[in-house]
C-alpha cells in the first residue's frame, strides 16, 4: 500500500521476509468465456487462484489478482455467484497448461457464499479465502481464511461458519486450519485502507495491508511453506475503542463471561442507561437482549445497545431484531456480536422499540460478553441510573 508502512499483526513481522517474492512479470488477457487471466509470464506450472469477484468491484478483484500474480500465482477473475458456476470456473482454470496441481479460491461478497458450497466438491481445491461474505451457514471443507468486519452485513454468518468448521472432528485438517479476521470494516472497495468509519478515527491499526496476509495464507496452503501461520492465533479481532488487534485462540473467545444491563419496562420505546463505569470494560463476543412481556401487545421488537461517553456522544455497539428464544412471558433477541472497549465514565444505553406505537413490556436486560483482562477486569455493571 503506497505511503503506508505495515504495522499490524496481520501484515508485519519476521514472516514478511519469507513471503513469495514479488518478482514476476505479469501478463493479463480477457478470457473468451468471460473473466480475466492475470498470471506470471512463463510456462509454469504455477499454483493457481480463482478470484471470484461476484457482483463486487471487478477492478478491486483485478488489483488483488495482480498482486498475487507478481508473487507467482496464476490467477483468473470470474464473476460467478453460484456454486455450479464456480465449480465450472475452477475446472477451466485447472485445465490451463500453466497451472500446477494445487488451486486456491479467493471469493468476495456474494461469491463467497457459493465458494463455501463449492469447497466440498472441487477436486483440486486446497485453500479458500473469503472477504466480507454474504449470509449463509455452509462451513469450509478446506483450509480457510475468513475475513469480515464489525460493520459487515455478513459478520454473523462468517463467525458461525468459522465456529462450525473449527468444531469438526479435530483430526480433520480443515478443522485445524481455519483462520478468522474481524476488522473495523464494512466491506466495499478499499475497505482495509482507511482508518475512518463514519465520524470515527479508528487509529493507524485500522489500516491493513491485507494482500500480505493473503499471500501468507496461500503460501502456506498452496506452496507448503512453513511460515509460522500454524503457530499463531486462530482468530484476530480489532477491538473498537481500544483500536488495536487482539489475538484469540478461538471464537467465541475462551474465558468470556457474561453480565447484564437492566432495561426498564413500560410503553415502548424504553431507554435505560447504566451508571457510569468505574473501570474499563472490554466486550467481546455474542450478545443477546431478553425482554419480559406483559399482558398487552408488544408488536415486533427491536433493540439497540450504545456506548455513551461522558460528554453524551453515543456509538452503536450492537442491534438486535431476530428472536432466537421464546419462553412463557419472555423473548430473547440475538444481538450482533460486539468487540469494543469502554472507558471509565462511559455508560451502556439499552433501547427497546416496537412496531406497535402502543406496545408495552414488563422489562428487559442486555446480556453482554465480557473478556476480563488486567487492564479491564470489571464484570459488575451498576444497575440503571
Amino acid at each position: 500500500m503506497p505511503g503506508v508502512e505495515p504495522s499490524t499483526p496481520l501484515d508485519s513481522g519476521a514472516w514478511v521476509a519469507g513471503l513469495s517474492a514479488a518478482a514476476h512479470r505479469v501478463v493479463a488477457e480477457d478470457r473468451p468465456e468471460g473473466g480475466r487471466s492475470i498470471r506470471p509470464a512463463g510456462e509454469g506450472p504455477f499454483p493457481a487462484i480463482l478470484v471470484a469477484s461476484g457482483s463486487t468491484d471487478a477492478l478491486e478483484a483485478d488489483r488483488r489478482a495482480y498482486e498475487l500474480a507478481r508473487r507467482g500465482y496464476a490467477c483468473e477473475r470470474a464473476g460467478a455467484t453460484d456454486a455450479g458456476a464456480l465449480l465450472a470456473a475452477l475446472a477451466a482454470l485447472a485445465g490451463r497448461p500453466w497451472v500446477g496441481n494445487r488451486i486456491g479460491l479467493l471469493a468476495e461478497g456474494d461469491a463467497a457464499r457459493a465458494a463455501f458450497a463449492a469447497s466440498a466438491s472441487a477436486p483440486r481445491l486446497a485453500a479458500l479465502a473469503t472477504i466480507t461474505p454474504a449470509d449463509g451457514d455452509e462451513p469450509a471443507a478446506v483450509p480457510a481464511l475468513h475475513v469480515t468486519g464489525w460493520f459487515d452485513a455478513g459478520l454473523e454468518s462468517t463467525l458461525e461458519r468459522f465456529a462450525r468448521a473449527r468444531n469438526r472432528e479435530p483430526t480433520i485438517e480443515s478443522s485445524l486450519s481455519q483462520y478468522l479476521v474481524v476488522g473495523p470494516w464494512a466491506g466495499g472497495p478499499g475497505f482495509d485502507r482507511s482508518r475512518r468509519k463514519g465520524g470515527l478515527d479508528l487509529g493507524p491499526q485500522a489500516v491493513v495491508e491485507l494482500d500480505l496476509l493473503l499471500v501468507r495464507f496461500f503460501d502456506r496452503w498452496l506452496r507448503g511453506v512453513d511460515n509460522g501461520l500454524d503457530t499463531e492465533a486462530r482468530a484476530r479481532v480489532f477491538v473498537l475503542g481500544r483500536n488495536e488487534w487482539v489475538d484469540l485462540p478461538d471464537w467465541p473467545a475462551p474465558g468470556v463471561r457474561y453480565t447484564s444491563v437492566d432495561a426498564g419496562g413500560g410503553t415502548l420505546p424504553v431507554e435505560t442507561a447504566s451508571r457510569p463505569l468505574s473501570s474499563p470494560l472490554e466486550l467481546l463476543g455474542p450478545a443477546e437482549v431478553a425482554i419480559r412481556l406483559d399482558a398487552a401487545s408488544a408488536g415486533e421488537l427491536t433493540a439497540t445497545i450504545h456506548r455513551q461517553s461522558a460528554d453524551g456522544r453515543r456509538v452503536l455497539l450492537s442491534s438486535a431484531a431476530r428472536i432466537v428464544h421464546r419462553r412463557p412471558g419472555e423473548v430473547v433477541l440475538q444481538a450482533r456480536p460486539i468487540g469494543a472497549r469502554l472507558e471509565v465514565g462511559d455508560r451502556i444505553v439499552v433501547r427497546i422499540e416496537s412496531t406497535d406505537p402502543a406496545g408495552t413490556i414488563a422489562g428487559g436486560r442486555a446480556i453482554l460478553p465480557v473478556l476480563p483482562s488486567p487492564e479491564a477486569p470489571g464484570l459488575q455493571l451498576a444497575r440503571a441510573a
